[in-house]
């Protein structure tokens, strides 16, 4: 339960923190006064304008922190962000209102803990300083009067929930049945089959025996129907090695790209942002102690790696924080240090070397890229000129004749990919085009031109014997080895049904400890873990696969040791979520139950105020 007294109580108290680190002039959200200032009504009650730009003032923060860029109120309102702040604070009015119905609030002795808390109005003697409280609360726009009542009503908040949900428990047998389930082990014998194990290997088979495969299994070596096409076509690529380049033109594009080639060292950089310094001086101290390990920590605060990836970046893009990233010699975490979003701790991760590619070096690949710009620009410029000619009757054969167009031809098929046709552009007109279309320009998705012509549709073709002979022999080996897998198992089951140990069979017998429902026994055919965990003691299963079939006898079913520290972990963590569950949804039906007969309305013009303060 304390679950929902911390989630209720702590709200505005990290709302604070969090705008008196980071500051309002990112989002210029200022007090406002005069006409209507409530976003909703709630049962009478307001939900400020004020509170609401606080709110989401913070949701901006959270996100952007967590995501290493700055959120946008766009961005935020295409995720549906800003509607879930008005829900929250609707929700958080019900409650309020509740409160004050039944007479419940926090005492003036609880205000004053809190405030005396928070580290944020601390003098540099680290007590409870007047001025930084005054201050504090005049940055993020609050009045203290503003301010302690807001905290009372967290408090108050965090007491109903509380109240409501206490009681909630698992009541034991959820667990202990998953426990059960998950946390079982078995213990198996198994013997597996593959081709190089079986007891007469298959013998090489003969020309016979492949043209027979052949001939049965004609389909396989069938190519489908195809469309014989002839088509003219240019690309960049194809023109580009007849375009002239000159220096000029050379130095000029270095030039303009010299930041590609003359680069500062750089590092590979995470960056984990939090909510303050104390915490970011709490995670160090307990990476440096061996505590918690960088995977731990995106666990404990629920963010990805990419969450924090800065890429490579160089000193002058970390700010404050880069001299001391970059006096690293080798990977490892500093901090905290300075960011746009707050403190932060830094993982270098690798170290880039400065490079300085002079001009002399690029020539050879600026010329290549140069001249595939160029041959682009030449490719659209005469691109009029060939509709002139397309709308004049020109054949694929003239085009090739009298422009800067190739002729080629190709039997399309469904798996065809070389030439135009590794373009999906060509690939679809290919698909359709029809005897006696107009012929038209296909636009290629590199800048280049074509236009096909289909000549005729060519029925399905078996491949001949000879071309594919190396694929028949694979297919007929394959076929064989996985009947004389079958008929060997069979025999061995037969063994087995009459009484013979599995590990008397002749073939290796291997025995598997502590299987888990997740486990992966390597070798054995797919489908092995489960079969395993559907039979009895005693019994018996083949699983086939392609290429290796393994019998498994299941030996023992392992109850979970209830001593065993991952299992009373697994328990308690089971425990704990479905308590929280619980508790949780009697709280939501609470909620659902103010809702219900709640009489709300919302101001439109006043939330478009708001957003008009943000970026």
């Amino acid at each position: 339960m304390a679950k929902f007294r911390s989630k209720g109580a702590n709200v505005t108290i990290w709302v604070l923190m969090g705008l008196l680190i980071f500051g309002l002039g990112g989002f210029g959200v200022t007090n406002f006064g005069g006409g209507a200032t409530a976003v909703a009504t709630v049962n009478g009650r307001d939900v400020t304008a004020n509170d609401y730009a606080r709110a989401l003032e913070q949701q901006l923060r959270t996100f952007s922190a967590q995501s290493g860029r700055a959120l946008t109120l766009r961005d935020a309102q295409a995720m549906g962000l800003d509607a879930a702040v008005r829900n929250q604070l609707v929700g958080r009015a019900l409650i309020d209102a509740e409160l004050e119905r039944i007479g419940l609030s926090a005492g003036d002795q609880e205000v004053q803990r809190q405030v005396l808390a928070i580290s944020a109005f601390h003098g540099l003697n680290g007590q409870f300083d007047r001025r930084a409280y005054a201050d504090g609360l005049r940055r993020a726009g609050y009045t203290e009067a503003e301010f302690e009542r807001t905290l009372r009503d967290d408090a108050a908040r965090g007491v109903l929930q509380t109240a409501i949900a206490s009681g909630v428990a698992e009541p034991g047998i959820y667990a202990n049945t998953l426990v059960s389930f998950l946390a079982e082990t078995r213990s198996a014998t198994h013997v597996t089959l593959t081709g190089a194990n079986l007891s007469t290997p298959v013998p090489e088979p003969g020309e016979a025996e492949l043209t027979a495969w052949y001939d049965a299994h004609k389909d396989r070596y069938t190519l489908p129907e195809a469309r014989r096409i002839s088509y003219a076509w240019v690309t960049p690529d194809t023109l580009a090695p007849t375009v002239e380049v000159s220096d000029a033109a050379l130095r000029s594009a270095y030039d303009q790209r010299q930041e590609e080639f003359v680069q500062p060292e750089r590092r590979l950089v995470e960056r984990m942002v939090f909510g303050s310094e104390a915490e970011a001086q709490d995670a160090k101290a307990r990476l440096d102690a061996g505590q918690i390990t960088r995977d731990g920590l995106l666990a404990e605060r629920r963010i990805t790696a990419a969450d924090i990836d800065l890429g490579d970046v160089a000193e002058a893009e970390l700010g404050a924080a880069g001299a001391e990233v970059f006096a690293l010699a080798a990977p490892g975490v500093v901090g905290p240090l300075p960011s746009d979003f707050g403190p932060a701790l830094y993982w270098m991760n690798g170290i880039l070397e400065a490079q300085n590619i002079t001009f002399d070096e690029a020539r050879d690949q600026l010329r290549g890229e140069v001249a595939v710009e160029e041959a682009r620009r030449q490719i659209t410029a005469d691109t009029p000129k060939f509709d002139d000619l397309i709308a004049g009757g020109a054949t694929v054969e003239e085009l090739s004749r009298d422009t800067i167009m190739e002729e080629g031809h190709i039997d399309f098929r469904p798996d065809t990919e070389e030439g135009p046709a590794a373009y999906p552009e060509f690939r679809e007109a290919a698909r359709t085009v029809q005897k006696n279309d107009f012929p038209s320009l296909v636009q290629l998705s590199d800048g280049g031109l074509a236009v096909l012509r289909l000549d005729e549709i060519l029925p399905p073709q078996a491949v001949p014997f000879a071309d594919v002979r190396d694929r028949v022999a694979a297919d007929w080996r394959h076929d064989a080895v996985q009947k004389a897998l079958e008929a060997e198992a069979a025999a061995l089951e037969t063994r087995l049904a009459a009484g013979e140990a599995i590990t008397a069979l002749g073939h290796p017998a291997a025995k598997v400890e502590a299987l888990r429902r997740d486990s992966v026994v390597e070798g054995t055919a797919p489908g092995f873990t489960e079969a395993v965990f559907v039979l009895q003691p005693g019994a018996r299963q083949t699983v086939a696969g392609d290429g290796v079939i393994s019998l498994v006898q299941l030996d023992s079913v392992n109850t979970p040791d209830a001593a065993d520290p991952d299992v009373l972990a697994l328990h308690d963590g089971l425990t704990q979520q479905a308590g929280q569950s619980l508790a949780q949804d009697m709280f939501d039906y609470f909620s659902t139950a103010l809702h219900s007969d709640a009489k709300i309305s919302f101001n439109q013009a006043v939330i478009n105020s708001v957003h008009s303060r943000f970026p």
